[in-house]
């Protein structure tokens, strides 16, 4: 988890949306992957292409409007990175429900 984390990070640097859209749907994979919790897994798997519209229509809007990718989404990925390292469950379920709650508010503007 923590090396997919640092691949993340890396390629977040003056890669393409369509990079960065990857990177960011393997890092949200492995944690579902990791949860060991099978509907989750499942559903991740069923919605992946989902999943990546989401995240890449994020980045795309959000770029081609502001010039620029999300403010927070990285911020957002280090704090469950660091609450998943600390082994501390309470802490990367509320940081990944901030992260999901901040997401779909950003889809919400962007289609508005």
């Amino acid at each position: 988890m923590d090396e997919e984390y640092q691949r993340m990070a890396r390629r977040s640097e003056g890669e393409t949306t369509l990079s960065k859209a990857k990177a960011d749907l393997t890092f949200h994979l492995m944690i579902a992957e990791s949860s060991h919790n099978l509907l989750l897994i499942s559903f991740s798997q069923l919605f992946y292409s989902r999943f990546f519209n989401a995240i890449y229509g994020v980045l795309d809007r959000t770029l081609k409007r502001y010039g620029r990718y999300p403010d927070g989404i990285r911020g957002q990925h280090a704090a469950i990175h660091q609450a998943l390292m600390a082994r501390d469950a309470d802490a990367a379920r509320a940081r990944a429900t901030e992260h999901i709650l901040y997401t779909c508010r950003l889809l919400a503007q962007s289609d508005a």
